[in-house]
């Protein structure tokens, strides 16, 4: 009898093992993909995603979305492709000719492209707003750390660049703090995030110089570090995409301060996503993020007011 229980011990056991750790994987991989309950969710599958390569979004709302990428990959051809509405319809606007490098990122409510010329051995840069349907050029550098994009004075005539490429160093968060993968606010270059360990702090520049005004926790103690995806501030909400950077948890969150900062609030998000995009308005914060294997990307809506 006792043989017979140990034969029996020894097969069956591994399989309840195997049945163990399906079921962890399937609650994980559940873990893993889904969003807060908290969110209103969209999610478009457009056609015209296929080969392109998204690098920046711009979401304003639920409906509007704009993504900024290209064609191809040793020869890229940048474009946009936006919608008004929720992601129904698409527009494709190539913003220039095939280039070896296309860079994207956003500055205030502008976009700029810094496009690595073929047969030349110097990068352009072109800046759009609005609609992002017209691209100026604004100059072209041959070392980047040589040169820096500034805002132009407003009263710039209608219908003119609003930023210009003048010579000087470029300035960076990290300028500024002595903290882990600092990043400013993406509309507000006065406003610093940045970590230590598992703490997010928040940094306000006057007079030239940062000054911790912040400070919240996001993952375990023994966390040593931690990933903002993005950073917006409107008056009184500030709200982030933060992850732990742990591979084996990818745990990702929309952290958000509705009172200036005092406190914080957190949901948590898709962690499978590429690039993820913040937006403030109409008492909402909007989160769009970019999906590469499925070729679709989400539009999350959560009510702050």
């Amino acid at each position: 009898m006792k043989t017979r229980n140990i034969v029996i011990t020894i097969f069956v056991t591994p399989f309840f093992v195997l049945m163990l750790l399906g079921v962890v994987f399937f609650a994980y991989a559940s873990y893993k993909d889904s969003s807060s309950k908290a969110f209103r969710e969209k999610t478009v599958y457009p056609a015209e995603f296929e080969d392109f390569h998204i690098e920046e979004m711009v979401v304003r709302g639920p409906d509007s979305l704009f993504l900024f990428g290209s064609y191809g990959i040793i020869e890229q051809l940048p474009a946009v492709l936006g919608t008004y509405d929720g992601g129904a319809t698409w527009t494709k606007s190539e913003i220039r000719s095939l280039t070896s490098i296309a860079m994207f990122y956003s500055m205030d409510d502008h976009m700029i492209l810094e496009s690595y010329e073929r047969d030349a051995d110097f990068n352009a840069v072109y800046v759009s707003g609005e609609d992002y349907m017209t691209w100026d050029s604004i100059g072209k550098y041959r070392d980047y750390r040589k040169v820096r994009i500034v805002r132009v004075n407003d009263s710039v005539p209608d219908g003119g660049p609003k930023y210009k490429l003048e010579n000087g160093e470029r300035v960076f968060a990290g300028d500024f703090v002595e903290s882990t993968l600092p990043i400013f606010a993406r509309n507000d270059k006065s406003w610093i995030l940045g970590s230590s360990g598992n703490r997010v702090l928040v940094y306000r520049i006057e007079d030239g110089k940062a000054q911790q005004r912040h400070e919240t926790s996001y993952g375990s103690k023994g966390t040593q570090c931690l990933w903002m995806q993005d950073f917006l501030v409107k008056g009184d909400v500030f709200a982030t995409v933060v992850s732990d950077g742990v591979w084996f948890t990818d745990n990702f969150a929309l952290l958000y301060s509705t009172d200036g900062g005092q406190t914080w609030k957190q949901e948590r998000v898709s962690a499978e996503a590429s690039v993820y995009r913040l937006d403030i308005r109409d008492g909402k914060i909007f989160l769009a993020y970019y999906h590469v294997g499925r070729k679709s990307v989400s539009i999350l809506t959560l009510p702050v007011e």
